[in-house]
């Protein structure tokens, strides 16, 4: 999948994460400022288990809480919010909200109980947003610098080095590759990195090949590796 795609889906879903938990927080500020709050126990512990896509197990402890609504009606309901270790025990007080019209819709009047959904839900959304926007705003740099350089950098011909994988980047556990290429000017030997390429382009250079990197007149770390003649667009 090409690094845009990714990026605008990485925005897609930042943005309706965020749009998510602006509704969470409006639902749940309206079940604050119409809740009732009364004392409640912990009368069980109920462990649930959940396994990741690499097939690790995990459990989360949640606790059932019993309370006596105003109207005296003996509630009983689990707590949406689990932990591991389990912050409660067994006979534990607690204050719980419920909602007077539908005592069962109730919670641990607790920060952690009452807004952690909201919370992740938000920090999610934001991180999503945060890395798609900084994957376009990095893409447009790098298209800037390219016409940049092709419209007013030396041309130079540098020869193949090798092709490596770049393992500071990782999509989907997949890495790209970069081909490495070399210049000598004078005594001085330069070395140059192609951008990101998310296929292994080696059966597309020859030995000894030599490939066109433009670099700034006045710069020689300022430069972009032309490889165009690759059969797919780099990232």
């Amino acid at each position: 999948m090409k690094i845009r795609i990714i990026s605008y889906i990485f925005v897609f879903v930042g943005a309706a994460l965020l749009i998510v938990g602006y509704f969470m927080f409006q639902a749940k500020a309206t079940f604050i400022s119409e809740s009732e709050v009364v004392d409640g126990v912990v009368i069980a512990i109920e462990r649930r288990q959940s396994t990741d896509s690499d097939g690790h197990t995990s459990y989360s402890y949640y606790p059932a809480i019993e309370f006596l609504t105003k109207e005296n009606q003996t509630i009983s309901v689990t707590s949406n919010t689990g932990s591991n270790p389990s912050r409660y025990r067994v006979d534990d007080q607690v204050e719980v909200r419920y909602d007077a019209s539908d005592p069962y819709h109730a919670e641990i009047n607790s920060f952690m109980s009452l807004w952690m959904g909201v919370v992740i839900v938000t920090l999610f959304g934001i991180v999503f947003l945060l890395v798609g926007m900084g994957i376009i705003v990095g893409r447009m740099k790098r298209q800037k610098k390219r016409r940049r350089l092709l419209a007013t950098g030396r041309k130079i011909q540098t020869k193949f080095s090798e092709v490596e994988k770049n393992t500071n980047v990782s999509i989907n556990r997949k890495n790209p590759y970069r081909i490495i290429t070399q210049y000598n000017e004078g005594n001085e030997l330069f070395v140059f990195q192609s951008e990101n390429i998310w296929f292994d382009p080696s059966s597309s250079i020859q030995e000894g090949q030599t490939i066109v990197v433009y670099v700034n007149r006045d710069r020689m770390s300022d430069y972009y590796m032309d490889v165009s003649f690759l059969p797919s667009p780099v990232s």
